[in-house]
């Protein structure tokens, strides 16, 4: 199985202690990404695309490609202006 994150920007502001990504936000000293790993491996999934808005290096130095969670991760870039949608139709060859 496989399974697409589509790491838009927030709309909120996160603590002024935090300057990075929201999804690298550290809850219980573990990134939020992670637990998000750690529920495609519960169900099984095993291929994911990460779909970033703003500059994905942050989130790619974090996660690498995934092999310390058996998992084979992939990254991609989005336009701000691009909704879910858009984000489908342009990985469609990554979901079939």
């Amino acid at each position: 199985m496989k399974a697409l994150f589509n790491c838009r920007p927030t709309n909120f502001s996160l603590p002024s202690i935090w300057q990075g990504s929201p999804y690298l936000l550290p809850l219980a000293n573990k990134p939020l990404i992670e637990y998000w790993l750690d529920v495609c491996i519960c169900l099984g999934i095993k291929e994911l695309m990460i779909v970033d808005y703003q500059d994905q290096r942050e989130i790619h130095n974090h996660l690498r490609t995934g092999a310390e969670w058996g998992l084979q991760i992939q990254y991609a870039q989005a336009h701000v202006d691009d909704v879910l949608p858009d984000i489908i139709s342009s990985q469609a060859q990554f979901l079939d």
